[in-house]
């Protein structure tokens, strides 16, 4: 089997292994140490969760320590959109148990499943298979029995409750896979720590909400003895030992793990495949607080038959949507003949197909996996067209347009070191602006010593570092900018004048960001580079893309030639 191929199916096995570890170990003991807390220790929940959330964020910051990334993912809308899912999803999940038993709202969360299937379907694209339906009618039948059984007076609340959940968790798991400053860290081989200190900060902000909505309800209730619901936060309650303890404990030990493994599986297997999988935490849990009770002392006999068979149906269901999928990954004819028609009569298509297919893997220096995740397709696909020496096999029609798009965004466009755009694109988005007549300021960026570096370390210390650089000027510029790498060590980025001020004030800064120390693994020594900014404006400095782009390397070779007097 080609090593590249391989390594994509071990890729693929990792991110389902790392959803059961999530789901069947970390999560259900989660559930049983939580409830443990709140039942014996006598902790409130949401003070917990507090100190948990706080404590995750802090050891994963201190693990990731500082780099590339950082003020990307406190910028970042994915970051908030994530906290403010995880808080919500747990004000609702404290609402909805304050109707119904625990065991019974653990059930009827999983409509989940069902709300992330269509998400997968209608927006991105993600048509399931007949046994993915499968699972889904499975686990839909075990949620309609925990429904059906629920008092018809409070039905009205459960049902709402249970469906905002289902949404708020189904966004948060897309959320999760979608995140931007995460999915550039996962492809950061030079940053190991990237993905920590990412998701650190994700859990930071998510303390953030957590906490500042925990002590605005504890303020409120100031003078009195008792609080206004059960459940809800008292002062008194942010210096209760056993709660801090127990909460950071959980926080180090399990939400901090459950996060790191929801987010590299999500990527990896996608957002409906992990919902599937989180369907088996009922019966994890069931067997966790089984094997546990003599030392907890938790009981577990109010399970009825109803609910128990709910909670196979809708373990069933998870388990067929699971073992499909891996099943279908590992067939690699199946995978590749849903995307690929014999076509010896349609010359044109099948060329056009596999000029797509080639330069995608050649853009990104033969690496298959990176290049079947620009075009959204299976390795195999790649694979097979790669080997089709007849030029007779293309993509069939109802992909075709999809896969030139994913051609156009991600490859075509882009630059394969760094992920920026290229040169073709930033003078299209040029161009676009000035059809627009949007004000904007053109930067351009030559680095200083670069060279000496690249001789001394090599190319790939060289790479690394531009990397680097990279994600300096993404973190550093406004989030509307486009920042473009011309080639070597030279950089370009359109910055909208809404930011004019900001930007102009913002140079210094930039300069000294991008000028302070870089740690790489290619060399224990830490690596300075300069860089010299030349800034051109429209309509002040030119009416066409070549024009600006002329007095912009213009001014950067005026700035390169005062910083050799500075």
């Amino acid at each position: 089997m080609d090593p590249q191929h391989s390594n994509l199916n071990s890729q693929y096995l990792k991110g389902w292994s790392e959803a059961f570890l999530a789901v069947l170990v970390l999560m259900a003991i989660s559930n049983v140490f939580s409830r443990y807390s709140i039942v014996i220790l006598e902790v409130n929940a949401i003070v917990y969760f507090c100190a948990a959330f706080s404590s995750a964020a802090l050891v994963m910051l201190l693990i990731g320590g500082s780099g590339v990334l950082a003020r990307e993912s406190l910028r970042s809308l994915d970051t908030w959109l994530y906290g403010f899912l995880l808080m919500f999803g747990y004000i609702l999940t404290m609402a909805l148990f304050s109707f119904i038993t625990s065991t019974e709202g653990t059930m009827v969360q999983k409509i989940s499943v069902i709300i992330a299937l269509f998400i997968g379907w209608f927006f991105l694209g993600r048509e399931p298979t007949r046994f993915h339906l499968l699972g889904t009618l499975l686990a839909t039948i075990g949620i309609i029995i925990v429904l059906a059984g629920i008092d018809p007076s409070i039905r009205g609340p459960v049902y709402l409750l249970a469906f905002m959940y289902g949404a708020v968790q189904a966004g948060r798991i897309f959320t999760a896979e979608l995140h931007r400053p995460h999915n550039t860290a996962m492809n950061l081989d030079s940053d190991p720590k990237a993905r920590i200190r990412v998701l650190g900060f994700v859990m930071f902000i998510v303390s953030i909400m957590f906490t500042a909505l925990a002590l605005s309800i504890a303020m409120t209730q100031i003078g009195q003895a008792t609080p206004f619901f059960p459940g809800l936060p008292m002062l008194t309650d942010f210096v209760h030992p056993e709660t801090l303890i127990a909460g950071m404990a959980a926080g180090v030990l399990i939400i901090a793990p459950i996060r790191v493994l929801e987010f590299s599986s999500t990527s990896i297997i996608k957002g409906e495949n992990y919902a599937a999988v989180l369907t088996l935490t009922f019966v994890s849990t069931f067997v966790w607080e089984w094997a546990t009770a003599p030392i907890t002392g938790l009981s577990i006999e109010g399970i009825s038959y109803a609910d128990l068979l709910a909670g196979i149906l809708i373990t069933a269901g998870g388990l067929v949507v699971a073992f499909d999928k891996i099943r279908r990954h590992g067939r690699t004819d199946a995978d590749w003949r849903a995307f690929v028609d014999y076509m010896p009569q349609d010359i044109r298509l099948a060329r056009d197909s596999h000029e797509l297919a080639l330069g995608a893997i050649n853009h990104f220096k033969g690496n298959r996996d990176k290049a079947a995740l620009a075009l959204d397709l299976p390795a195999s696909v790649l694979e097979v067209l790669a080997s089709d020496q007849a030029n007779v096999l293309g993509f069939n029609s109802k992909i075709f347009s999809k896969v030139a798009r994913n051609y156009r965004h991600n490859v075509s466009t882009r630059d394969p070191l760094t992920e920026l755009i290229n040169r073709g694109a930033l003078t299209t988005a040029i161009n676009r602006a000035i059809h627009n007549e949007t004000p904007f300021d053109l930067l351009y960026l030559d680095l200083n010593d670069f060279k000496p570096i690249n001789d001394q370390f090599g190319h790939e210390a060289g790479d690394a570092l531009l990397i680097v650089i990279a994600q300096r000027l993404r973190e550093n510029l406004p989030n509307d900018s486009k920042v473009a790498r011309l080639g070597g060590d030279e950089f370009c980025a359109i910055v909208p004048c809404d930011h004019h001020k900001e930007h102009r004030f913002d140079i210094k800064t930039l300069r000294t960001r991008l000028s302070e120390g870089i740690s790489i693994s290619q060399t224990d020594e830490l690596l300075t580079v300069g860089a010299s900014i030349g800034v051109a404006s429209f309509p002040k400095d030119g009416g066409s893309s070549d024009a600006l782009l002329s007095a912009a390397d213009r001014a950067m070779y005026r700035d390169k030639a005062n910083s050799s007097i500075r």
